[in-house]
Order: C-alpha cells, then structure tokens, then sequence
C-alpha cells in the first residue's frame, strides 16, 4: 500500500500527461514561471529521488533547513516532507507539517513502513495538514510519488485559475478586494447562486456589504436574475404594521386600508427578497414567514383566501441569531430554516489586505466631482491602523470627507483626513512604515511587536503579521535597489506574487512627474 490516502484519479491524469512539456504539469500563474514545491527530507538519500521528481515534474524543490524555514513557502504550489521512519519519531514530521499548514499549501507526507502504522496514528499526520500519506518502502514509492505530485500540482493550478476567475467575476459585480476571506465568502455566494428556491442566510457587522452580495446573488441567479430584487429594511417597518407590509392587506381590512395593498413578498414575485436586519421582526411575523418558506403560499391581512408565491428569500443580520434563538427572541424553526445556506462576511480589520484597494476604488469613483490628484502612500497605510467599526461604508466615508475638505493639488494623504482621524492615530503611535530607516532586512524587533500587541488600537495577529510583512518586502526592495526579479528570488516568491505584495502595501514607485 504505497499511497495511504489513494485516489484512482492520480494515475489516470498521469498517464494522460506523461510528457514533461504537459501543461498539465506546470501549475504556476502563466506558462513562462516555474512552480516550486517545499521539501522537507533529513535523509539525503530521499532528498535526491524527492528533487528528481519535482525535474520530473517540471518544477523546482525548495529544500527547506529547519521548521523556522516553512515562514518562507509564500507563492510554492506544494511540499513535500519526510516523517523519518517510526511512529514515536513523528514529532518533528509533524511539526513541519503544521506550519506549512499555514500557508495553505496541499502536503504529501511519506515514511518507511507507514502503510503498516495503525489508523489513529495515519489520522494524526492528516490532521496535522497532510493531504496524502506514503509509505516510501514500498516498491513503486519513486513513481506513485510522481503520480500524486502531478496530480496535485493541476489541480493547484486549476485552483490558480479558478482564483483569477473569480476575482475578475467578484469585481465585475462591485466587490473590491482579494483577501482570501472576502474571496472565500464570494466563492459560496457564486456557488449558492445555483440553488434558486433555497434561502440564503448572510451574516456580518454593519457596514461589511451584505446588501451587495445579496445583488450578486440575484444576478447569478439562473432562475431568478430577469425577475425583481427588492430590498426591505425590517428595522425601519413599524411594528404594527409589519405583516401589512410584508404580506399585504385587502381594502378595508382594517381602518384607513383604502385599496388593496400586495405587500412586499408578493411584489417580489417571481425575484428575490431581502430580508435586511431580520433580526428586528417579532415573534408573529416570523412565524408567518416560516410558513412562506415552508408552504410557499400566504394570507394577506383580511383576505379570505390564500396566495401562492414564487420568491426566494435572502436574509441578512448583523446579530447573533443563535444567541438571540436561546434568549427567546428569534424562532428556532425558522433560524435553521434560513441557515441552510449561509455566507459570513468579516470585519474589515480581519481582511486588511482589502485596504488598499478599497482606498484606491472609493478615491477614483468620487473623481467624478474632483479631480484625481493620485493618492500618498501613507493613506492606505494609517486608514490600515483604524478600527474602522462601520467597516467598508466607514472607509468610504472617510475617504469622502477627506476629497471633500481638500483644497490643493497635491496627492491625497495622511493630512487631509480629519482632526478626529489624527487624535485616534496620534493615541495609537502609528508611523508610517517608510518613515521607519530600512537597512538590513531584518523586521520589527520584537520588543516593537509586543507593543503593537498590548496596545488599545486593535492590534491583533493579523495587523501585525501584515506590518512585518511590509517591513520585510521593503527591506528586500531596499537590498535589491527596487529591482522587483531580484527581490522575489530573495523572498522566494513568483515575480507575480512579488507585485501582488509591493502592490498590496503601497511599495510600487511612482513614475518620475
């Protein structure tokens, strides 16, 4: 048993692009790059066959010295890593597992004799982040090596090229950014789409865009697309007259009913509806629209008769429902009715990597009525530093007062956002990252993180691992003289990874006015 986790698929691709010239075997963003996996072998004796293959393969092994070394796989299609030979010696093996887990990269793992290793020590390595594992004593172990790489390696550039895809579909329809949450959360939106009479729950804080991707899912709706999408805000309905507004009255059903009235769901026929804030509606008027979902008929306020109606509901809150479902306030029923399909969108302060590219999309679409006078590295940079609790809306409001408010020609920056923006920065520490001397390549000392840590502004994980990032491009930039081949050589990343980055922190040059 050569491959623990076997997939029949592995051989048949194989075997279906055995030339080393397949474009099959090339999964790296365009023909011209060259992919390169991270290997993982203490034996030198598996560390050549391992190399072997990956030429092969037509892609470079990256021979990674230590498990402080797995920091270093941004951009690598895959990794390869020993185990050594015993169970009561996986530690190690595990260890490196579990950080090149972090990048997101698919992990073949092999050892002698682990086709014989019991079931619960095979689970520990999968757990770990592998995605296949081997026993390298076995006699065909060289060529289902090849086999397993191979397919990994197209489906990472299926991946890549279902990525690109999608970003270019996600812009398409307004959303602006490409962190993997927000491209995650897009993804189940397209994917949810297809499922036209199946509601859809959409969660996060306010401000994130759940009203955007609830037009998405409206205009990639096959079913649904050419009908209407209409949109209700159940915190501004007024008690009372919330069922009259949802499902409609007849004339005279109650004082000052004067004509008939179709209600929203009935004016969504054939569409969509959003639910926005659903949160907010009582107990009653859940409980009828439980019984839409359920039977997809409805009683208009007086009406002495039942109406069928062909809707598909998208919700959206930015509550907890599940707490609220506990407390007593929200239906059970009707909660998980609507959690069969659902979306989270993240706070901005999880996806800082959006930032930029939201500053540059909310400046370019308020030049209409302005002057586009191009925009200052550090704007992006000390908008990054805000909490921003209104998220998206927040940024561009922001952005707008500061266009708003400015009066000279010169890019938009730092000093033209407002007093109050400055206080909060101010109290924070925050410092532009170029006004920090780069010399050596070496990040923020770590004394310098701690601080960022324990400060009151927000600083988490992310927010500092994104800093040292920035840090640690520039310095290369800096080693380098902007040369951007050499700097990716040094990071070990894809020149298009490298441009992603400078592109990502604000580090490409500007051309000479």
């Amino acid at each position: 048993m050569a491959n623990v986790s076997s997939d029949k698929r592995i051989r048949a691709r194989t075997s279906a692009s055995s030339g080393k010239g397949d474009d099959a075997s090339r999964p790296g963003e365009s023909p011209s790059e060259t992919a390169v996996v991270a290997v993982w072998e203490p034996r030198p004796a598996r560390a050549g066959l391992v190399a072997q293959v990956c030429s092969d393969c037509a892609v470079t092994a990256h021979r990674l010295a230590s498990t402080a070394a797995a920091a270093s796989v941004a951009g690598h299609a895959a990794a390869v890593v020993d185990l050594l030979d015993a169970p009561d010696a996986l530690d190690v093996g595990l260890a490196m597992v579990a950080e090149l887990k972090k990048a997101s990269l698919p992990i073949i793992a092999h050892a002698t004799g682990a086709a014989t290793w019991p079931i619960s020590t095979r689970c520990r390595v999968l757990l770990a982040g592998a995605r296949y594992v081997m026993d390298d004593d076995e006699p065909g172990f060289r060529n289902t090596l090849k086999a397993t790489l191979a397919d990994v390696l197209a489906i990472v550039r299926e991946e890549r090229t279902e990525a690109c895809r999608l970003r270019a579909l996600a812009r398409a329809h307004g959303i602006v950014g490409e962190s993997f949450a927000l491209m995650d959360a897009f993804r189940s939106v397209v994917r949810m789409s297809k499922l036209s009479d199946l509601p859809v729950l959409i969660t996060g804080e306010s401000g994130t865009g759940k009203e955007l991707f609830a037009s998405v899912l409206h205009a990639l709706d096959p079913k649904r697309c050419t009908q209407p999408l209409l949109a209700v805000n159940c915190a501004a309905i007024n008690a009372g007259v919330a069922e009259s507004e949802l499902f409609g009255h007849v004339r005279g059903a109650f004082t000052g009913a004067g004509r008939d009235h179709s209600g929203y769901f009935l004016a969504a026929q054939g569409g969509v509806l959003f639910l926005d804030e659903i949160g907010e509606l009582d107990l009653d008027v859940q409980a009828k629209i439980l019984r839409v979902l359920q039977e997809k008929r409805l009683y208009r306020v007086g009406a002495g008769h039942d109406a069928s109606v062909d809707i598909r509901i998208v919700a959206a809150t930015n509550r907890d429902l599940g707490a609220m479902v506990e407390a007593g306030r929200f239906r059970a029923d009707l909660f998980h009715r609507l959690n069969t399909l659902s979306v989270h969108i993240s706070p901005l302060r999880e996806r800082l990597a959006d930032v930029p590219l939201l500053v540059e999309h909310f400046v370019a679409a308020h030049s209409s009525w302005r002057a586009h006078t191009g925009i200052d590295s550090d704007l992006a940079d000390a908008l990054s530093h805000l909490p921003l609790p209104g998220n998206v809306r927040e940024l561009e409001n922001l952005i707008a007062t500061a266009q708003a408010g400015k009066t000279d020609r010169s890019p938009l920056g730092l000093k033209d956002l407002p007093p109050r923006v400055w206080k909060e920065l101010a109290a924070s520490g925050f410092a532009p990252a170029e006004a920090k001397p780069v010399d050596s390549g070496v990040p923020a000392p770590t004394d310098s993180i701690a601080h960022l840590l324990t400060s009151q502004q927000g600083w988490n994980l992310d927010r500092c691992l994104a800093h040292c990032e920035r840090e640690i491009v520039a310095a290369a930039l800096v080693r380098t003289r902007h040369n951007q081949s050499q700097a990716a050589r040094m990071l070990g990343l894809t020149p298009r990874s490298i441009y992603n980055k400078l592109r990502k922190h604000q580090l490409l040059r500007k051309p000479d006015a």
